[in-house]
């Protein structure tokens, strides 16, 4: 009795053969003494995954990657976001500089340090010039 597993490829090495009494015979191992037929035994799920196997290749070609201008264009968006998001955060410390009269900062030793009104003055001047070459 011949078993097939359903794993959609070829079953490997099925032989076939009669022998000298006429009855035919079917084997994973050709005969030593005489010449066999070597048989590609195929399920109906191996039509069914090369079916689905073309049909992803067809898909995956027509996606495919993008062409230069399209990547080109994709890069600029990305470079969009990110200087409107640097926008953003640059004008948000404007505002928090604005606002808040006593600012706090952390030295390199960890310790906080409250900014004087001069260096205040100096972040305000130096954000706004942020956000004049960052905003559009």
């Amino acid at each position: 009795m011949l078993l097939l597993s359903g794993s959609g490829v070829p079953a490997a090495g099925v032989y076939k053969w009669r022998d000298a009494d006429g009855k035919l015979h079917f084997s994973d191992k050709p005969p030593l003494e005489q010449t066999a037929e070597k048989l590609e035994i195929h399920t109906a799920q191996d039509k069914q995954t090369a079916q689905r196997l073309k049909n992803m290749r067809r898909q995956a070609e027509q996606i495919g990657a993008p062409s230069e201008a399209e990547a080109a264009k994709l890069e600029e968006q990305r470079r969009e976001r990110e200087l409107a998001a640097h926008c953003n955060e640059a004008r948000q410390k404007l505002n928090d500089l604005l606002t808040s009269t006593r600012r706090q900062v952390v030295n390199e030793q960890g310790e906080r340090e409250f900014l004087g009104e001069e260096e205040r003055q100096a972040q305000i001047r130096a954000t706004e010039a942020e956000i004049a070459k960052a905003c559009r």
